[in-house]
């Protein structure tokens, strides 16, 4: 009888132990860990444009402000960027640098030029 009851609270014990090891919470999917960066928007003049930067001259608090992107291989532009020109960009913030991942010229009508 002591033997049967032994096996029986080992059988028992070795089942919790099974059960607490695989409760553990699921591992969390990857597309959460590397999710894309954050992107922003803004808008305004060109003020500068150089072969790797862009700087637009926005309103901020009622009150002139120059931004300055980053622009790589990996920027859709679409118009042409000159000075005095109206221009959306869309950026991601990587560390210090706000780099634009778009840029599009807007003529005065607020259309998107071609």
């Amino acid at each position: 009888m002591r033997f049967r009851t032994m096996v029986i609270v080992d059988a028992f014990v070795l089942l919790a132990m099974a059960l607490a090891a695989w409760s553990k919470p699921a591992p969390a999917p990857l597309h959460s860990l590397f999710s894309p960066p954050e992107s922003h928007s803004v808008s305004g003049k060109i003020a500068a444009v150089a072969e790797s930067q862009l700087s637009l001259d926005i309103l901020k608090n009622a009150k002139p402000d120059i931004v300055h992107f980053v622009i790589d291989e990996n920027t859709a532009v679409e118009g042409k960027l000159t000075v005095g020109a109206e221009a959306a960009v869309d950026y991601r913030v990587d560390g210090e640098k706000m780099i634009a991942t778009r840029v599009v010229i807007v003529q005065a009508s607020g259309v998107a030029a071609r």
